[in-house]
């Protein structure tokens, strides 16, 4: 009997930890610029994070082009605007902001991201992870401006 108040204690444990990181996530609001040159991901975000919601503009200036998204970050999925048949997601895992883009009319593509701001505040780790189809995980990190 003990050990079973004792698993309920650590288990309630965990889960407030786990709503506490959620309901308090690292603000990674800001300008963001690639370290890297790989030409197929984007070289600046722009991010402005609100309690329940993010505003993501990805920049590639090489192909000149912007993708502008306004979601819910709490798992709705919403439009990405200028991009037909493409739907995101957004929601917190601890500290991480988990992404995953939808493209195509059945979701023929689907790609996560996770974007976690390291401790010194100035730089943010992308993980580009390829779900369909499966590719290898790209990994980023963006300096803030």
């Amino acid at each position: 009997m003990r050990l079973v108040i004792f698993l309920f204690a650590c288990a309630a444990l965990v889960c407030g930890v786990g709503l506490t990181l959620a309901d308090n996530p690292p603000d990674i609001s800001g300008t963001w610029s690639a370290s890297s040159s790989d030409k197929s991901l984007p070289d600046t975000l722009v991010i402005a994070l609100q309690p329940d919601s993010i505003q993501l503009t990805e920049k590639d200036s090489g192909a000149g082009k912007s993708t502008d998204i306004q979601c819910s970050t709490r798992g709705q999925e919403c439009d990405i605007k200028g991009e037909a048949h493409a739907r995101a997601l957004f929601y917190f895992n601890g500290p991480t902001l988990v992404q995953t883009v939808y493209k195509g009319k059945n979701a023929s593509e689907v790609l996560k991201r996770r974007y976690t701001l390291q401790d010194d505040g100035k730089h943010l780790n992308v993980e580009f992870i390829p779900v369909v189809p499966t590719g290898p995980i790209e990994k980023v990190i963006y300096a803030k401006k």
